[in-house]
């Protein structure tokens, strides 16, 4: 069951209809949500592939004009996962060239999460590709991009490219291709001070070249807390599903793993986050290791279930601010 924290209708549905493992949901439950409302929500929070494969187990009974909605969406998704399939084999050429001339670079997070962290590949739906690259590497990976038909997308003013340590390239031939590079996943200057993800910090988790799943945690960790504020259910779901694959051994070395990443503040609190959101017992159990203080209360109460699932619909910027407040507090804690 989920968290108390997730009061209303929609909110429980949310937290239910976006577990690729749960299926824990009637068609009593649909009763008297507002369709509009719903759907939107789902959009917002990218878990419309989940939540559309959990709706069709109960076909033919759902109430009206939910039919006409996941028709509307599945239209939707066919596009989407055409990108993806796009996507996908540019990076394929990307990594190979890049490696071809000795590049360090990981592919993370699409395709890699979707492919090793999710039951069905379409239940992670992503829209550009993520490199993360040794930063005395990029003007190669630059040159390579370049000779491949692509070119940076750079603001007229104030660009941030450099500052945020995050390139955004694109390809004349189709707009939506977007293609990341990172040189650390962590964007923000101030909270980079404490907490630093970049190729060398990722590599120093296992020392292989080869994702495994306890990489592949710390990722969605640092994406969802130090990239976006947890702005998206998706960014939890990431989470929990790479938390599911860890096995005993990789449990008792991510204490370790994270303290050497000074990432504390940001694994508790995630670990907080998926079990009050799905109920993962052993998620509280694991984040019971962390003892972090002030800053672990303070997180707690600043991010509830209902702080992430309002995202989509904050007219008061409640979720906003409290998300905010935990970027203030991220930056001012102190190294682990």
């Amino acid at each position: 069951m989920p968290s108390s924290n997730c009061k209303d209708k929609v909110g429980w549905l949310l937290s239910h209809i976006c577990d690729p493992e749960e299926t824990a949901i009637s068609v009593q439950d649909l009763t008297e949500v507002n369709l509009e409302d719903f759907f939107l929500a789902l959009e917002h929070h990218g878990i419309e592939p989940i939540a559309m494969r959990h709706l069709k187990t109960l076909h033919p009974n759902l109430p009206d004009g939910f039919q006409d909605k996941i028709a509307a969406n599945n239209e939707k998704l066919f596009i989407a996962n055409a990108l993806a399939m796009e996507l996908e084999q540019r990076a394929r050429i990307i990594i190979k060239a890049m490696r071809q001339k000795k590049l360090r670079v990981f592919n993370v997070k699409g395709p890699d999460f979707a492919a090793n962290l999710y039951p069905n590949l379409s239940d992670r739906p992503f829209t550009d590709i993520d490199l993360l690259i040794h930063p005395d590497d990029l003007k190669s990976a630059e040159d390579i991009l370049i000779q491949l038909g692509y070119y940076q997308q750079l603001r007229k003013f104030w660009d941030k490219s450099e500052t945020n340590m995050e390139q955004k390239w694109g390809t004349k031939e189709n707009a939506n291709v977007l293609i990341e590079v990172h040189t650390n996943m962590v964007h923000d200057k101030g909270l980079r001070r404490r907490l630093s993800f970049g190729y060398l910090e990722l590599l120093s988790i296992t020392g292989s070249h080869e994702m495994n799943n306890l990489e592949r945690f710390m990722i969605s960790v640092i994406h969802g807390a130090a990239g976006h504020k947890y702005h998206k259910l998706q960014m939890l779901v990431d989470i929990l599903q790479a938390f599911r694959k860890l096995d005993d051994a990789e449990l008792l070395t991510l204490k370790n793993v994270s303290t050497k990443l000074s990432a504390n503040l940001e694994v508790a609190t995630s670990l907080h986050l998926i079990h009050v959101l799905f109920g993962d017992k052993r998620a509280e159990e694991t984040r019971s290791l962390f003892q972090l203080g002030l800053s672990g209360s303070l997180s707690k109460r600043l991010l509830s279930a209902n702080t992430i699932i309002n995202t989509h619909d904050d007219p008061r910027n409640v979720s906003r601010l409290r998300r905010h407040a935990f970027r203030f507090l991220q930056q001012r804690s102190r190294k682990n």
